[in-house]
């Protein structure tokens, strides 16, 4: 319980310093509400005369890119891969290893407390939207399943991409697979299409990576796309890809620190 309390008081600690820099937060939230006007814009005219489009109708695609925004600020985090290269390329995780808790809960509970702020945001506009029953944003169909779901993709995003982060290790040139890899796992995990727009041999491969289980499962739970039986079915994969990433990150940052520490001593 002591030790939950520390990465408690980390989250607590880097939502402070989320409110010491109002430029950068709500920055941030205005490029968010231009993209989603952006998006709004064009798909109102893409189904200018279509009822649904690979079985999205114009409010479910709305919606879709709402909630993209919002559980976004959890679920597509990816800047704690490039900060663990870095610490370990410049011998900073020297530091961290010493400390009483894990180094890489550490970055996980410091990267929650960043999104926290934002994410309150995001859903006080949410919330006033269905408020003023805004039609193109349709109510979740299982809201605890679906937070549920989000909860599992951000831990699954997290230990992906933290786990790349650990190539540090034994490379020095980093940044171009990391920047790749989160590219590739932001388009594979549904945030700039539903994945359901792919070509269907694309799809088959897709249900065996776990990218879509950061963030687009969640969606379609919300959506309704995924009921009963699916839902559970669904984070119950979502659970099993956390467990094998748990094994190999474990396994690696074990393997990278013996690496570590015999050449830095």
């Amino acid at each position: 319980m002591l030790t939950i309390s520390k990465y408690f008081y980390i989250t607590k600690l880097a939502i402070i310093r989320m409110s010491a820099y109002p430029t950068r937060f709500w920055g941030a939230i205005l490029a968010d509400l231009i993209i989603f006007l952006f998006v709004y814009f064009l798909w109102t005219h893409l189904y200018l005369g279509k009822t649904s489009v690979n079985g999205y109708t114009l409010k479910m695609m709305i919606t879709y890119y709402l909630i993209t925004l919002l559980i976004g600020s959890f679920t597509l985090v990816r800047g704690y891969a490039n900060r663990i290269s870095k610490d370990i390329k410049s011998g900073d995780a020297s530091l961290h290893f010493i400390k009483p808790f894990q180094y890489k809960w550490v970055l996980f509970a410091d990267s929650i407390g960043w999104a926290i702020p934002p994410f309150l945001i995001l859903l006080g506009i949410v919330l006033l939207l269905y408020g003023i029953q805004f039609q193109y944003l349709l109510p979740p169909h299982n809201l605890l399943l679906f937070s549920l779901s989000a909860i599992l993709g951000t831990i699954l995003n997290f230990l992906i991409i933290s786990t790349a982060g650990t190539i540090a290790f034994w490379t020095t040139t980093t940044g171009g697979f990391i920047s790749l890899l989160t590219r590739f796992s932001a388009m594979l995990g549904g945030s700039l299409v539903p994945l359901s727009f792919f070509p269907q041999h694309i799809q088959a491969v897709l249900n065996y990576l776990p990218f879509k289980y950061t963030h687009y499962v969640s969606l379609e739970i919300y959506l309704g796309n995924l009921k009963g039986p699916e839902e559970l079915f669904t984070m119950g994969i979502q659970l099993l890809w956390i467990l094998i990433f748990l094994i190999i990150s474990k396994f690696i940052w074990n393997k990278g620190y013996k690496a570590y520490e015999a050449v830095n001593g």
